[in-house]
């Protein structure tokens, strides 16, 4: 009873610490340029002009020439250390715009250009511009490269202006989180010790927190940007349109296509749609005089259309998200715990932990919450669905006799993912692993029972693989055409083709890119790749390939190493053909879709779990104790790293 009372005292002596420590930290150090700001002497007297194309009538207002947008601020001769820019597009659309500024000052007569940055308009302490010139400045040229021809407010420009103190709710509770995430590495060289037993109610309620907190991080990606609560693009509510035409009983969407688009011989070439500026629905997919939607209909069919039957709204996509979110992270922890229950008894429960925060970031189920729009609703659903399915395949087969009911049900959660991404049904190859040494043993015993369980597993496939096959064929002629390639984006996809030059990209920047970072916050941007791939292919900037994002992953390698010990337990075909699925999925996206951040979801678990095994098969093989603590500090050395880049991930 002491020692629970102690225990409890030094829990709450170190929340007061991490509330007083996050505080003063957004107070004196995230701020403190508004304390350096005091001993700046404001400067009045000097001179602004703009590079206007006409004048406009409203005070305050500018049109800026289609030429060059500049801004010159001259007689200042004073020692400027700051310059506050308070400036609003007329257009609703411009967020953010790039900045440049030169200046002229005592030790340079002609103008200097310093480094470009971005000014976002709705972020009030971007406005504020720290300057270290050489000396007294003479002028100062702003240049507004994206604002050319356009209309700006000049709500307010300053030189050497105090700072207001701007606290935000969330960096402290960011700073917050650090602190007891480091407090609970620290305290978890007791939990590496212990058993893991979640009947025991220490146990239980600490990893409940841990949830919470994750669920905490995905509530505030996914709510933190408005333009992915409320999407102002048409295209976002494509599956709110889908949910409508089902239940008027038909698959097209009820958008007429334009007459311009009926006849064009090729309605796939985006420069000749554009060049005749042919009016056509983004990304949606244009099929014999029709729109259909060729993301997956699993969505629709769980959220959106019965949200529109019972109340004749669109259902709202991040709600979708997040939902699916706190499934997964749910199905992660009860993945982790049937394997600990089965397999890895001498597994600690700070391991466990360890793990399931290794895989919670590994898998890309931050890069869903940073993003919660219609594209990645399908991904995180797909997701939700494998490690379900693993579960429940691995919790009713890990016995001498198979649970028909946990079996049925994990073969329904990995039909489905064909519904949302069909790359993902490629997690049935590692599943049948587990399944396969009881089919057989049912095939020596009784031909019969073998018969009775391979039906009921096929079931599920069948049934719904049927569904989809009419869906597919009833709007594209074929029962195995997903309608991907008629979308109508950047480029004509129904003569894609498939070209080996394009996987060398793909696998470097899924995998391999380092990672890009700098000394401004969020101190990590994306990578410009300069593709020497000549032809058609779709890639964006990325923040660096998924092994060095979580360089755990590289536990991959050390399989080989653990084939004896994850052999005898059942589980060595399962891991092997979980990372060959996660390079046949990788080798679909990027011939077939893409290289996007967001499509490293669809491969990251299948990445995950096999690191995860060697982990656990390593810390039951090895009795050496110094050794045994060396794979404890190195595997929290590799969840800190993960956390680390994927909060600087989040911050972008």
């Amino acid at each position: 009873m002491k020692m629970k009372c102690e225990s409890k005292r030094k829990m709450i002596k170190s929340v007061i610490i991490g509330l007083l420590i996050a505080v003063l930290a957004e107070c004196f150090l995230v701020n403190y340029r508004t304390w350096e700001s005091f001993t700046f002497s404001p400067i009045e007297g000097y001179s602004v002009d703009y590079s206007v194309e006409k004048e406009t009538e409203e005070p305050g207002k500018v049109h800026f020439s289609k030429e060059e947008a500049v801004i010159e601020i001259t007689d200042i001769n004073e020692a400027v250390h700051n310059l506050y820019l308070d400036l609003q597009p007329e257009k609703e659309s411009i967020r953010q715009f790039q900045i440049r500024i030169s200046a002229a000052d005592e030790g340079n007569e002609l103008y200097y250009e310093l480094p470009p940055f971005v000014i976002s308009v709705n972020s009030a302490a971007g406005k504020y511009v720290k300057l270290n010139l050489s000396g007294k400045a003479k002028k100062l040229k702003i240049e507004l490269e994206d604002l050319k021809g356009e209309a700006v407010w000049i709500k307010q420009i300053g030189l050497n202006v105090h700072k207001p103190l701007n606290l935000h709710i969330s960096n402290i509770a960011g700073i917050f989180i650090l602190w007891m995430l480091l407090s609970g590495l620290y305290y978890m060289r007791n939990l590496l010790k212990a058993k893991c037993d979640m009947r025991n109610k220490k146990q239980y309620c600490i990893c409940v927190a841990v949830i919470g907190i994750e669920l905490g991080v995905v509530l505030s990606g996914a709510f933190g940007t408005a333009k992915y609560v409320d999407p102002p693009w048409v295209h976002h509510y494509q599956y709110e349109k889908l949910a409508q035409s089902l239940a008027k009983g038909h698959f097209y969407l009820d958008i007429e296509p334009s007459k311009e688009l009926l006849a064009m011989d090729n309605p796939y070439d985006t420069k000749r749609r554009k060049n005749l500026k042919v009016p056509s629905e983004w990304d949606t997919a244009y099929f014999e005089g029709k729109y259909y939607v060729y993301f997956g209909i699993a969505p629709v069919l769980f959220f959106y259309l019965p949200y529109y039957l019972i109340t004749g709204q669109g259902f709202p996509t991040v709600a979708g998200t997040v939902f699916c979110e706190a499934l997964f992270v749910l199905g992660i922890v009860m993945l982790l715990l049937e394997l600990v229950k089965r397999y890895f008894k001498k597994t600690s429960f700070g391991m466990l932990l360890l793990l399931e925060i290794l895989v919670f970031c590994g898998s890309g189920s931050l890069i869903v919450a940073e993003y919660p729009t219609f594209y990645a609703l399908p991904i995180i659903m797909g997701m939700c669905f494998v490690v379900w399915g693993m579960y429940f395949l691995i919790s009713g087969s890990g016995q001498e006799k198979i649970n028909i009911k946990r079996v049925l049900t994990g073969c329904i959660c990995l039909a489905l993912t064909a519904g949302c991404r069909p790359q993902m049904l490629a997690a049935c190859f590692p599943c049948f692993c587990l399944l396969a040494p009881h089919l057989k043993k049912s095939w020596r015993l009784d031909k019969r029972v073998w018969a009775k369980q391979a039906g009921i597993c096929l079931l599920p496939f069948l049934l719904i693989g049927a569904g989809l096959m009419y869906y597919n064929y009833a709007r594209f002629g074929s029962p195995f055409d997903f309608g991907a390639n008629y979308n109508l984006t950047t480029n004509d996809m129904t003569n894609r083709g498939f070209h080996l030059d394009r996987f060398p990209l793909g696998i470097y920047m899924f995998l391999l890119q380092p990672v890009n970072f700098q000394t401004q916050f969020p101190f990590m941007q994306k990578v410009d790749v300069a593709a020497a791939y000549q032809g058609i292919t779709i890639f964006e900037g990325m923040y660096g390939g998924i092994l060095m994002l979580h360089p755990f992953l590289w536990l991959n390698v050390f399989i080989i190493k653990m084939k004896k010990g994850l052999r005898q337990k059942g589980l060595f075909a399962f891991a092997l053909v979980s990372l060959a699925a996660a390079i046949v999925i990788m080798g679909a996206d990027v011939q077939m879709a893409g290289i996007l951040m967001r499509y490293m979801c669809d491969f990251g678990i299948f990445l995950c779990i096999p690191a995860v095994l060697v982990i656990m098969q390593a810390e039951t093989e090895i009795r050496d104790r110094q050794f045994k603590a060396a794979i404890h500090a190195g595997t929290g050395v590799l969840a800190g790293i993960s956390v680390l880049l994927s909060g600087l991930y989040l911050c972008n």
